[in-house]
């Protein structure tokens, strides 16, 4: 299944179990429509490791998989 994230959330894939607020990115929108149509793209991007809030975003199930879907304003950081 094609899954694509819209403006700017992110599909985000738990890392471990026990990690419950840490995450990979898998996907992420095209970014933030401001006036004038002007897109501002995301700071996130596809297999960047993220840390999130653990009562942030919705979980979905795609293919199987439970993914969670998060607005980039959610992400507290990226992790190195």
């Amino acid at each position: 299944m094609t899954f694509r994230p819209l403006h700017n959330s992110v599909l985000v894939r738990r890392l471990a179990a026990h990690e419950r607020t840490a995450g990979g990115s898998i996907a992420s929108g095209a970014g933030l429509h401001w006036d004038g149509g002007k897109i501002v793209p995301p700071d996130v991007t596809a297999s960047d490791r993220v840390r999130f809030d653990q009562w942030s975003g919705a979980e979905r199930k795609l293919d199987g998989e439970g993914l969670i879907t998060v607005k980039e304003s959610d992400i507290l950081r990226t992790v190195c």
